[in-house]
């Protein structure tokens, strides 16, 4: 897994700055992945229905998984990064790429067959905070049919 991750921005042979993983989030039949699916996909897709076509957008929804923690970086373009410390990390450390580096110069790569870690159930927390994301979004401020309430 760390070799596929490490190739592209390792290779000389190869001009990447910035390599990001994915996998797939499959285990015992299930799809997993559920922040990625349920919460930034479909408010990334929203965004771009909102104000229309943005480079950033495009450059975000291009991700296969752009949660994965999994990425590798040339040591140069360090120095250029603010890199989140909080739970905004991964869409942080891309925001941070597609302001420092060229399009040109970033991957991604499929790092794992199937790559299982632990899921977390979603909880209250989780529930009411994607529950008030959507309502935010959303031009009525209501979602029909949505299987969530939010603890007020």
């Amino acid at each position: 897994m760390l070799a596929r991750l490490l190739y592209p921005v390792a290779n000389p042979h190869f001009h990447y700055d910035f390599c990001k993983g994915y996998y797939a989030r499959v285990a015992n039949g299930r799809l997993n992945g559920r922040v990625g699916r349920l919460l930034v996909f479909p408010l990334l897709k929203s965004l771009q229905k909102v104000y229309g076509n943005s480079d950033f957008l495009d450059y975000l929804r291009s991700y296969r998984y752009p949660l994965s923690g999994e990425f590798a970086m040339r040591s140069h373009i360090l120095n250029n990064l603010r890199i989140p410390s909080d739970w905004g990390l991964e869409i942080g450390v891309l925001s941070e790429i597609h302001r420092n580096t060229a399009t040109n110069r970033i991957c991604q790569v499929d790092i794992a067959d199937n790559y299982d870690h632990k899921h977390q159930p979603v909880s209250e927390t989780i529930r009411a905070a994607v529950c008030n994301a959507w309502r935010r979004i959303s031009p009525k401020r209501c979602i029909a049919n949505w299987p969530f309430k939010a603890s007020t």
